[in-house]
């Protein structure tokens, strides 16, 4: 794809992984934590490492397992 198409996918893949979702399943409040999250996030998609919201989501639960 295109860059800046490429990019715009992984921009809606990140939005998809909302806060709602967040708070739910890794029991996260808004703030530092939840924005951490979510560039690590956003790092990994336009490196290459998920390219979907179920890798998104998948990679978000093992890093904040991981996380201590």
């Amino acid at each position: 794809l295109h860059y800046p198409l490429r990019r715009q996918r992984q921009m809606c893949i990140r939005d998809r992984v909302d806060g709602h979702w967040l708070r739910n399943k890794l029991h996260l409040k808004d703030g530092p934590e939840m924005t951490r999250l979510l560039e690590l996030l956003r790092n990994a998609e336009i490196s290459g490492l998920v390219s979907s919201d179920e890798e998104a989501r998948q990679f978000l639960v093992e890093h904040y397992q991981n996380k201590d």
